[in-house]
């Protein structure tokens, strides 16, 4: 089941979020910054984020929950690139815990990410992914997203990380 994020998910979402950082980025993210994720802190740092969760400035979150325990969750909203138009939106985040991927879980949720970006009117729908996440790459592109050109870099202490930005082709999503 997919629904709208309640204020009663965050510590969950925060466990979906570290749990699926330190399996997806290993290799890509630095050990160091990954070393340090973990529920506790995701968790934390979500409510310093997000004090009115399940409000998040300028988007909302939907979560995938599979026999009443969450096991994935999609951030979206307006874009957050400055400058970008206000018919754009964006998927910020995606991640479902890894022994729940490759059962379409995802692209469920995607498809309801791009459907309620759709809702909210906006006309287009973009996101970004790091350069490295080839396996999110092919799952966005499957889907019918394809890279517009657009690049920046995540940076941390003493690294930098490429990212790419993907839209949403004119064809539109395809689960």
């Amino acid at each position: 089941m997919i629904r709208p994020a309640s204020g009663k998910d965050l510590a969950d979402v925060a466990r979906v979020h570290a749990t699926t950082w330190r399996t997806a980025y290993t290799g890509i993210v630095p050990d160091s910054y990954l070393g340090g994720m973990s529920p506790e802190v995701s968790l934390a740092r979500r409510r310093e984020r997000y004090p009115d969760y399940p409000v998040l400035p300028r988007g909302e979150e939907l979560v995938a929950e599979q026999d009443g325990a969450i096991v994935g969750f999609a951030s979206l909203g307006r874009v957050r690139d400055v400058g970008k138009p206000a018919e754009v939106g964006e998927v910020w985040a995606l991640y479902v815990l890894p022994e729940h991927q490759e059962c379409g879980l995802g692209s469920a949720l995607l498809a309801a990410g791009v459907a309620r970006l759709r809702t909210l009117g906006f006309s287009s729908i973009v996101l970004w992914v790091l350069t490295g996440n080839v396996s999110a790459r092919a799952f966005y592109e499957r889907r019918g997203f394809a890279l517009d050109g657009g690049t920046k870099n995540w940076e941390g202490e003493g690294w930098s990380l490429p990212q790419v930005r993907y839209r949403l082709a004119a064809g539109g999503f395809q689960a």
